[in-house]
């Protein structure tokens, strides 16, 4: 795999043919037709395809080879210039020259090499301006010099990111500078347009017959618009995916396509997508998807460096916005990369962070801020950032999602287990895996879900204690990714104000809804919760009337009326959802995560759910987010019943140890845990 600390000395090392062309205006300095001559373009070709190992035992891979030394790209150049004053300044000049080395550049292209030895294929997050259409390019084209008959396919949602100074217009640049200066040029007579270029000439056999011969590599632009079906049957040897995160159907595309790419499973042509922070619509969903699992789109995965807290889990490749910083001073000297190209992290990530406190503190929306740093990121939760009508905190959300995932005693608070029903008592039983931990459910993975349980309920709960919240279903297990999701919500008095938290969880999607609305149903006995339930579907109604539960259900919520104005809407039981109330729920989602507790914590910072972070982070009104329904259920219940006071049925010491306590203090080490029984674990409070 990658060593990503890895610094390369003397990076020139990789670009002696790209200096000697700067030097002298051609590559090689044998005449055209001597031993010598095709001696030295067969080495090269050789470097292009199969990579290059210096004296001193470094390797680069053959793509970055031919990307250093054949490829000349529009870059910002420093010159010196005399001045009105005759004296020499540093300037910078925007023109035609080579790549430099960068250690990212050198970094991304090992990912590709590692791809391909594994017969995988390759998703890339990254910050915007990073050039990568120039490094596409440069693939293409070597493809298409050096590789007879080899078909390269790039693939993007719409022409213009294709032929408008995109990726095709930069391979078209390349093809005609190395058609010029290397002994690799091919005639194009049989296809040569602005989406299609293939290596052949016509010619006239002995017959009289016009037929087409020569290299006869090619590489094709298709333009998939909303039409995922464009890609089958498309065998390649590279297909890139431009801009993938703007693609309407990139899921149903990604799997169409894969079938002509592998055999049994193993990729025999690559396939990259990329993806750039601060691309909106419903393919990011999928983009972040396959970044984030790339098992799923049989991609290959790398240990996760960029965010906090999930090291272990692995991703698809990532680019930062620090990486490849080529800024300089007066002298010329770089300011956040050595002069062989190696980033100065430390350095050159504090000056990003500097120049976006600037920027933000100029924003004025919230929008403005997180397309800033979408576009601008650092890592790959900031890349795909949700732009399109979250209004959650999401930079805290992402804060406390890292410190739950970097902090086992936190971690440790989590139960995973069932509850059963035993001689009319409800059981707990431990088990050690079966909840569904990550959002959105990747491909494949196993929707059953099991309850997760961070504080049992007190013994003799007073009714109204505890409630809940419900998005249920009523299909049984089918293609949807939609889960049904039930939060169980403490409410705690302390004197005259509420402290609220969440205390159970259970989401999931088991073969039959009758399972679902059964476990749903004992969450609700153990607890001694009422819930409120989207009655949109019936089918949860229905079984609990049947199982003589329905007055664990709540009554359908006065507040509507004073959310909808003139609503006509009259169910015995449940809160239906619509956009005046879904906008209201936002809302006061978005006022509970945001409270403050102890003068120094938020509501957010009683979230122990992983899932729901993950959901209240990427939210948007267009996609499935069941825990956010479930979690918008307990706030319709919770303001419904704000002024009912929970029943009095403990003595002071218990009030003392429920109520006059904080569940979450600054430290960790707050929280302890007794055991009841075998089977039962309460959580208690230290000072």
């Amino acid at each position: 795999m990658i060593d990503f600390t890895k610094k390369i000395k003397n990076s020139n090392k990789f670009r002696t043919p790209a200096l000697t062309y700067i030097e002298s205006g051609s590559y090689c300095s044998f005449p055209k037709g001597t031993s010598e001559y095709f001696n030295f373009w067969e080495t090269e070709a050789d470097r292009c395809i199969n990579g290059y190992t210096a004296d001193d035992g470094d390797y680069i891979t053959g793509y970055n080879y031919f990307y250093l030394n054949y490829c000349p790209i529009q870059r910002i150049v420093y010159k010196n210039k005399k001045n009105k004053q005759g004296q020499e300044e540093l300037i910078k000049v925007r023109e035609l020259a080579f790549p430099d080395f960068y250690d990212y550049d050198y970094y991304y292209f090992q990912a590709i090499e590692s791809a391909q030895d594994q017969g995988k294929h390759l998703c890339v997050a990254k910050a915007r301006r990073k050039g990568y259409s120039y490094k596409g390019g440069s693939m293409l084209c070597r493809n298409f010099f050096l590789i007879p008959g080899s078909k390269s396919y790039v693939y993007a949602s719409n022409k213009q990111y294709l032929t408008d100074d995109g990726i095709l217009t930069k391979a078209w640049d390349y093809m005609d500078f190395i058609d010029e200066n290397t002994a690799w040029g091919k005639k194009r007579q049989a296809v040569n347009t602005s989406m299609r270029r293939r290596a052949s000439m016509i010619v006239t056999d002995n017959f009289g017959n016009k037929i087409e011969v020569g290299y006869k590599s090619e590489i094709i632009g298709v333009s998939l618009k909303d039409n995922p079906d464009a890609v089958r049957g498309k065998a390649g040897m590279l297909i890139l995916w431009e801009e993938a995160g703007t693609f309407p159907e990139l899921k149903a595309a990604w799997q169409i396509a894969r079938p002509s790419v592998e055999q049994d499973g193993v990729a025999f042509g690559l396939m990259i997508m990329f993806g750039t922070g601060g691309d909106e619509g419903p393919a990011v969903m999928t983009l972040r998807e396959a970044f984030y699992n790339p098992k799923s789109y049989n991609c290959i995965g790398f240990e996760n460096i960029w965010d906090d807290g999930i090291q272990s889990k692995e991703c698809g490749f990532f680019i930062p916005q620090h990486t490849n910083l080529d800024i300089r001073d007066e002298t010329g000297k770089r300011l956040y990369m050595d002069e062989d190209g190696n980033t100065l992290h430390d350095k050159a990530r504090q000056f990003i962070l500097n120049l976006r406190e600037e920027e933000l503190k100029e924003a004025t929306s919230s929008q403005q801020i997180d397309r800033y740093v979408a576009e601008h990121s650092e890592s790959p939760a900031e890349a795909f950032t949700e732009l399109s009508g979250n209004i959650f905190p999401k930079k805290e959300l992402q804060k406390q999602l890292a410190r739950i995932r970097t902090n086992t005693k936190l971690q440790n608070h989590k139960q995973v287990g069932t509850l059963t029903l035993v001689n009319g008592e409800i059981i707990w039983n431990i088990q050690k895996t079966g909840d569904i931990t990550e959002f959105p459910l990747p491909k494949n993975s196993d929707p059953t879900g099991k309850i997760v349980i961070w504080e049992h309920p007190v013994k003799d709960a007073p009714f109204g204690l505890y409630i809940a919240g419900i998005d249920p279903y009523d299909h049984d297990q089918s293609g949807t990714n939609s889960l049904g999701s039930c939060f169980i919500y403490k409410r705690f008095q302390d004197f005259e104000s509420y402290s609220d938290i969440i205390v159970a969880e259970y989401t999931g999607r088991p073969k039959t809804a009758e399972e679902f609305y059964e476990n749903v149903r004992k969450l609700l006995i153990y607890y001694n919760a009422k819930a409120m339930v989207e009655n949109q579907n019936t089918g949860l109604f229905t079984y609990f009337n049947n199982k003589h539960c329905s007055h664990l259900l709540a009554d359908q919520p006065d507040i509507i009326k004073d959310i909808v104005n003139n609503s006509t809407v009259n169910r015995r039981k449940g809160c239906h959802m619509n956009r005046e109330i879904k906008l209201w729920g936002e809302g006061k989602i978005k006022e509970w995560l945001e409270e403050l507790r102890d003068q120094k914590q938020l509501g957010l910072n009683t979230v122990l759910s992983e899932p729901f972070l993950e959901e209240l982070i990427q939210y948007n009104d267009k996609g499935n987010f069941d825990r956010v329904m479930a979690f918008m259920q307990v706030m319709v219940y919770r303001e419904q019943l704000y002024n009912i006071q929970v029943k009095k049925k403990e003595d002071v010491e218990k009030k003392m140890r429920l109520f006059d306590k904080p569940l979450f203090k600054n430290t960790d080490d707050s929280f302890t845990f007794t055991p009841l029984n075998n089977n039962t674990t309460t959580f208690m409070f230290t000072n």
